[in-house]
């Protein structure tokens, strides 16, 4: 039995795949084969080995069935236990069982930390295959659990091993934390542009306010100034209702007064109409020659000039004709009879007198 597991454990050491390896399986077929006659076919040993056996003859599914009624016995040590759950792991780890394959090396792990094992073989296997599935955090525990131990114990070809898969556990660890901290490089990065893009953020918003609040300040004076303009268009329309009213009332009058007497009403057609026939007295131009007693003035236009000559006396009154208005010809503006201006002219009590130009 001691020559079968040396014979394994050297092809495993010294595993080349082809000459050397399958040479030292044979061998260690060889001696487990002669060992089994000597174990009871009851015995723990037997069924183990056994099972053992038809791994490394490739017949897995024959020795998944010595291990398992193992397993399903119920009545393994812990040392028994590890052996059997390390090497069921091996046969569900060739069928491409990884779950089941890890569970059973947590089990043989454990197992061998309760019995107090120097194998270092399962936490081992447990580490290669948490780390094939890219657990790298539990790989490297378990394989520095593996290291320790072999170090501990002594136990060289466990540290041959170990050696092989450590380093590239370690450098997956390495490019882990690089990973992490080109991240951590690229968040803090953004969260800085973010930070920047807040900051001119604020300062836009803050603008916009200042903008917002000035806009709102010209809409309450604008809005107040309309205030005002509304209530004097207010007071103006009042004002103007007033005046309308007052001019229909003074109208009504004077329209009743020209009712009652004709002669008036035919003074006020007369004088209507010179002043719709005069663009003088429209839009012609003022020249005032008043006195304390007359008031005097014309109006000028191209081709027409009217002068008009009023006493503003209850008396009769001789106006000194203006030295721009002496030795002038004029018609009468109502009746257009010729008309010639002195130095003086003479008006009656509040009289009046309208001349023309053309």
């Amino acid at each position: 039995m001691l020559m079968g597991r040396y014979y394994y454990d050297l092809a495993n050491y010294d595993y080349d795949g082809a000459h050397h390896s399958v040479l030292y399986d044979e061998k260690a077929n060889h001696y487990m084969d002669s060992a089994l006659t000597f174990y009871s076919r009851r015995s723990f040993e037997y069924a183990y080995y056994s099972g053992l056996l038809e791994f490394k003859k490739n017949n897995t599914e024959k020795a998944a069935r010595f291990l398992d009624s193992l397993l399903n016995s119920g009545s393994l040590t812990d040392h028994q236990l590890a052996l059997t759950a390390s090497t069921l792991s091996g046969i569900y780890g060739q069928k491409g069982a990884a779950k089941e394959a890890i569970d059973l090396l947590v089990i043989a792990a454990i197992a061998d930390v309760t019995s107090s094992t120097k194998e270092t073989f399962a936490i081992f296997n447990l580490a290669d295959l948490l780390y094939k599935q890219g657990d790298v955090k539990h790989a490297s525990l378990c394989i520095e659990t593996a290291v320790a131990n072999a170090e501990f114990y002594g136990a060289r070809q466990r540290k041959v091993q170990v050696s092989s898969i450590l380093s590239l556990i370690e450098g997956e660890r390495i490019n882990a934390v690089e990973t992490q901290r080109r991240n951590l490089f690229q968040y803090a990065a953004i969260v800085t542009l973010l930070l920047i893009a807040l900051a001119a953020l604020i300062v836009i918003i803050r603008r916009q306010m200042k903008k917002i609040q000035k806009a709102q300040q010209l809409l309450t004076e604008a809005h107040a100034a309309q205030h005002l303009i509304n209530e004097k268009l207010e007071e103006a329309n009042k004002i103007k209702e007033e005046y309308i009213g007052y001019f229909f009332s003074l109208d009504s009058e004077f329209f009743v007064k020209l009712e009652r007497n004709p002669d008036v009403t035919a003074l006020y057609t007369q004088v209507i109409g010179l002043r719709n026939s005069s663009t003088a007295i429209r839009r012609g131009t003022l020249a005032s020659y008043d006195n304390n007693d007359v008031c005097a003035f014309t109006k000028t236009a191209p081709g027409d000039t009217v002068l008009v000559m009023a006493n503003l006396r209850n008396t009769a009154i001789v106006y000194p004709v203006p030295a721009a208005l002496q030795n002038t010809t004029w018609s009468d503006g109502f009746d257009q009879s010729a008309k010639s201006l002195g130095t003086s002219y003479p008006l009656p009590a509040y009289g009046y007198t309208v001349l023309r130009k053309q």
